[in-house]
């Protein structure tokens, strides 16, 4: 029985996001020039004619993935400016991280990948842009944390530098989730978030 046009999307979907994620993984394990096309289409168990159909070329399937990353820290940026419930945003945000970073290594992959955006000086993003939307979500993050201070729920001292410490922790741990393999060990959600949160609460 012949496939539905629908079946024929959903294959194409299915190889782009394993292409993706194939690329991804390679681009933050080995870096973008030491990664060539052949080993992503083995890696996604396709051939490198297939992969081509889908992009012309390594530099736009790396544009790709950056523009996806990119557009996930902006929506950072809109996730932390609800300040109705200050406390649990950053619970409900901490839970989320904890949850990726012990299901499979996407989410730090995609962490060192936009690291290598920014060191990349390419046109695809520059580091001035990149820079730009990280203090966007430092801010956005103070912001919440300076009112999580007025309810009382978060530890005192200085909201941006807090919100740096705390981004720089989840940097910090998708490196060491890279590379020290089975030996990593993520912590619990309730030891990231004594960083901020007040005990006893």
């Amino acid at each position: 029985m012949p496939r539905t046009k629908e079946q024929f999307e959903e294959m194409r979907t299915a190889t782009r996001e394993k292409i993706k994620t194939s690329a991804t993984q390679l681009f933050a394990q080995r870096g973008f020039a030491a990664t060539n096309v052949q080993e992503i289409a083995d890696l996604s168990e396709i051939s490198i004619g297939l992969l081509y159909k889908y992009y012309k070329t390594k530099d736009e399937l790396f544009g790709e993935l950056v523009g996806n990353a990119l557009a996930g820290i902006e929506n950072l940026v809109e996730y932390f400016s609800d300040f109705s419930e200050p406390r649990k945003t950053f619970m409900n945000f901490i839970n989320l991280i904890y949850q990726d970073m012990i299901k499979d290594d996407e989410f730090s992959n995609l962490l060192i990948l936009m690291t290598q955006a920014a060191f990349a000086n390419s046109a695809i993003v520059t580091q001035d842009e990149i820079t730009e939307l990280d203090v966007k979500v430092l801010t956005a993050m103070s912001n919440l944390i300076a009112r999580g201070q007025e309810c009382g729920d978060f530890c005192e001292g200085d909201t941006y530098a807090m919100a740096t410490q705390f981004f720089a922790t989840i940097q910090g741990l998708a490196i060491m989730k890279i590379t020290m393999h089975g030996k990593f060990c993520m912590p619990s959600p309730s030891i990231m978030q004594t960083m901020l949160i007040k005990e006893n609460i």
